[in-house]
């Protein structure tokens, strides 16, 4: 989030901006912003506790009579794949999904799924996506440092007509391990 002038907390960021690296949480059902925590923008971004912070205030939000009875689910993109954020929430029984680097054995297990292990995607509304594939590949790597039950999904999907591809792409598609 970037600052036009160096107000209280702000801090230069590696692109060579001034602002803030803020961690926010809101709630799906209706999009209201849960909690935040405004952060210089040189903050780190896989620091755990910041993470855990943000969703100990998110879930503090939620009246304690639902917090039992209502199924919450964690997002966050590879920033939040740190072993100690994973732990908090399987010890807080709030189940979790984050992106996962997209690391050379994971590229190669990913050109190993065969075609036929592809199955589509959903979108929020429960109805297949046009353009979206996911796999598992949980069997294909080494997960015994993640909390024991722990899954390596990837979705695939044909990059958009003029889009440029990068080196981590392959066949015309963008890959998303999480």
């Amino acid at each position: 989030m970037g600052s036009h002038s160096e107000k209280e907390g702000a801090a230069g960021n590696y692109k060579g901006g001034y602002g803030f690296h803020p961690l926010m949480a809101y709630c799906d059902e209706t999009g209201e912003a849960l909690a935040a925590i405004l952060r210089p923008a040189n903050a780190a971004s896989n620091t755990a506790g910041d993470h855990v912070a943000v969703v100990e205030h998110a879930l503090a939000q939620v009246p304690a009579e639902l917090i039992e009875t209502i199924e919450i689910l964690v997002r966050t993109d590879s920033a939040g794949a740190t072993h100690e954020f994973s732990d908090f929430c399987r010890e807080h029984r709030v189940r979790f999904s984050a992106g996962y680097e997209l690391t050379d054995q994971v590229r190669a297990a990913i050109l190993k799924i065969p075609q036929t292990a592809w199955v589509c995607a959903l979108g929020s509304d429960g109805c297949e996506r046009e353009n979206g594939q996911i796999a598992e590949i949980t069997d294909d790597l080494d997960l015994a440092t993640w909390p024991t039950r722990s899954r390596l999904i990837v979705g695939r999907e044909r990059a958009h007509p003029g889009a440029q591809l990068s080196f981590t792409d392959h066949d015309g598609h963008r890959f998303k391990p999480s």
